[in-house]
């Protein structure tokens, strides 16, 4: 059995209401936090390890990280960010411009922000859902979980990347003439372009 009239009127009155401003905060600080993760995961698609000792590269990678971590502590509605609050995001998403890094691939990193933009995903529905709403048509989107598949990177149209097994084995090709700056390389599993 169906609503009755009356009753599809209350709930389409229902579902017309703004959410109350605690969930509304909620959500809002869930997007921003999402969009910040997408942008994180633009920049990390293109941080390769020869990047983390590129300054200028590690200060864009370290932006985005950063605003990625000031969007979560509006997200999860924390004060100033030290101690305990900053572990716990930190714990979260690994800094890539962190020399502990240099341990953890691209994949991993990128899927710890995966995992968080879906955490994201689940708060808005739980938003509406807990006060008896369906999550509006230009949220759906905002509410689809996504794969741990790369963002694109930006590769110029090369012939195929040398791998090497550590920076030392690079810088040997290097000086053997195998390699020249600008050639694209992989070390170790993560790509990146030899200068």
């Amino acid at each position: 059995k169906g609503l009755s009239p009356k009753q599809q009127q209350e709930w389409i009155a229902k579902q017309a209401e703004p959410l109350p401003e605690g969930a509304q905060k909620q959500v809002t600080g869930s997007i921003n936090l999402q969009k910040a993760v997408d942008d994180y995961r633009k920049v990390l698609a293109n941080f390769s390890t020869m990047d983390f000792f590129n300054p200028n590269k590690r200060l864009e990678m370290n932006n985005a990280y950063r605003d990625m971590q000031l969007q979560a502590k509006e997200a999860f509605n924390l004060g100033v960010l030290n101690g305990k609050d900053l572990e716990v995001l930190e714990s979260i998403v690994k800094n890539p411009t962190d020399f502990s890094s240099l341990l953890n691939t691209r994949k991993a990193l990128d899927a710890q922000a995966v995992s968080l933009r879906n955490r994201m995903a689940g708060t808005i529905e739980s938003a509406y859902q807990s006060h008896g709403k369906n999550v509006p048509a230009n949220l759906l989107a905002n509410t689809k979980r996504i794969t741990n598949e790369p963002v694109e990177q930006k590769q110029p149209e090369q012939a195929q990347s040398m791998s090497f097994s550590s920076p030392a084995d690079a810088e040997a090709a290097a000086k053997a003439g195998k390699i020249k700056i600008g050639d694209r390389i992989v070390v170790n599993g993560v790509a990146g372009t030899w200068r």
